[in-house]
């Protein structure tokens, strides 16, 4: 019987990371070093990702993505594509999944930034809006000091906020929830 069992599971794990029949291909499963750039103007980037990391820093001109990660699926590799003026870098395969993003962000344009566990890292030489939000991980964000219209939201966790002045009125905004976690803002 414990023969048969072995079989049984040496079998359905080979169909599924060979591909023989089990719905995974080659592609599907395993990790990727992969790297994009995009020349055309942007308004703002979405990235979502799973586990792992998200860190967005500034570029001068054009914006660019870099992943490490891994998994199984459409957590294999991200889904990065421009529509309507917005870069979306969609690595949010579920559990399955994970890795390490950088972003380039051009000055000006927006970065929306999701992750459902791990940590998000914004660093900023020059103002864009700004909205970071994690189900359960960090999210650190550094900018430039002075106004900026800041609406934040941690149920569970710290929230700590210096060198910027919250102002309703400011042409820059910081908006960021976290379930669970940590949230830092530093203005320099």
């Amino acid at each position: 019987m414990r023969l048969l069992l072995v079989s049984l599971s040496i079998g359905v794990l080979s169909a599924c990371v060979i591909g023989g029949g089990g719905g995974f291909g080659d592609d599907d499963v395993g990790g990727s070093d992969d790297d994009w750039e995009f020349d055309q103007q942007l308004d703002a980037v979405f990235v979502q990702i799973a586990n792992g990391t998200v860190t967005v820093v500034n570029t001068e001109d054009a914006a660019w993505v870099e992943w490490d990660g891994g998994g199984f699926g459409d957590a294999a590799s991200p889904d990065v594509y421009v529509e309507d003026g917005i870069l979306h870098v969609d690595a949010d395969g579920g559990q399955t999944g994970g890795g390490d993003l950088t972003v380039g962000l051009p000055p000006g344009v927006g970065i929306g930034a999701w992750i459902d566990y791990g940590e998000i890292d914004v660093i900023l030489d020059q103002r864009s809006d700004i909205v970071a939000c994690a189900v359960a991980g960090d999210v650190r964000v550094e900018v430039p000091a002075g106004a900026w219209d800041i609406d934040l939201d941690t149920p569970i966790g710290d929230t700590s906020v210096s060198g910027i002045d919250d102002d309703p009125q400011a042409d820059w905004h910081i908006r960021s929830r976290i379930t669970a976690g940590s949230l830092e803002i530093t203005g320099r």
